[in-house]
């Protein structure tokens, strides 16, 4: 049904526990969905290969080494085996409802864009995954800092079916809440029910 790509930065420090948490946590999803690793960086062949996870560790960049977000996005669709195709940071944890709010959005209509807005929780230690209820600490620690004001690239959670346009979207670098705006997909698709 679903997969999931990424570029993640190079697990050095704090960042490869908050990277490993948060694509752990991809992988508990029900269905489990097919994960792509992009690029060279120190850390994720060995996260890939140690979780069952493609990797692909060709990226098109530019002159000065930036990765081309196009050629990312296009690369992954090509690549992907199901038809919904989605783009998460790599240190963005999915809770289990992540997976019912994509099955609702597709049972909409067929093809759709979805954006996530992050919640900024400080995570230090590696999640116990194998604790039942490990969610439940996530969805009630004190949130830092909400960004109320739209999703940026840097917290970009894109959700589409393969052939929308979103390969266009990704080369933008603002606020990307206006490309919703304009293609009048202003409808609140996934709100987080407060059942736990």
């Amino acid at each position: 049904m679903l997969t999931i790509f990424a570029m993640p930065k190079p697990f050095e420090g704090h960042i490869a526990t908050i990277q490993r948490n948060a694509i752990t946590s991809w992988t508990l999803l029900n269905p489990r969905p097919e994960i792509i690793l992009f690029g060279e960086e120190n850390g994720v062949s060995e996260i890939a290969r140690e979780l069952g996870l493609r990797h692909i560790p060709k990226v098109n960049r530019n002159e000065y080494g930036t990765p081309l977000l196009n050629d990312l996005f296009d690369s992954a669709q090509n690549l992907a085996v199901n038809s919904i195709v989605c783009y998460v940071n790599a240190d963005i944890v999915l809770l289990s409802d992540f997976s019912a709010a994509v099955k609702q959005i597709v049972s909409w209509r067929p093809r759709f864009l979805m954006i996530g807005r992050r919640w900024d929780v400080d995570i230090t230690e590696p999640l116990n995954f194998s604790q039942a209820g490990w969610e439940l600490p996530l969805f009630f620690s004190e949130r830092f800092s909400e960004h109320p004001t739209g999703s940026t690239i840097s917290s970009f959670l894109e959700v589409s079916t393969k052939g929308s346009p979103r390969s266009r979207l990704a080369g933008f670098g603002g606020t990307i809440g206006s490309f919703g705006r304009r293609f009048r997909l202003e409808r609140r698709l996934w709100t987080r029910p407060r059942t736990f």
